[in-house]
């Protein structure tokens, strides 16, 4: 019987530094999928959750939450 191989978690802010990587410093990302041991599709459905939530940075009501 193949041994399960115990789940990693990464938090929000490894996420991120990981797709800063590839978006900022143009690491390639099987780089990045290579020495975290993560899947590309895996790298990919991040990259779409920071842009899908990236929006919210700039909507007006967090902006004057912030600001207060």
């Amino acid at each position: 019987m193949a041994e399960r191989k115990s789940r990693r978690y990464f938090t929000g802010e490894q996420k991120v530094a990981l797709v800063r990587q590839h978006l900022i410093d143009k690491v390639p990302v099987s780089d990045i999928c290579d020495e975290h041991n993560i899947h590309v599709t895996q790298y990919y459905k991040w990259q779409t959750a920071f842009f899908e939530g990236g929006a919210k940075a700039f909507d007006r009501d967090n902006n004057k939450h912030k600001e207060s």
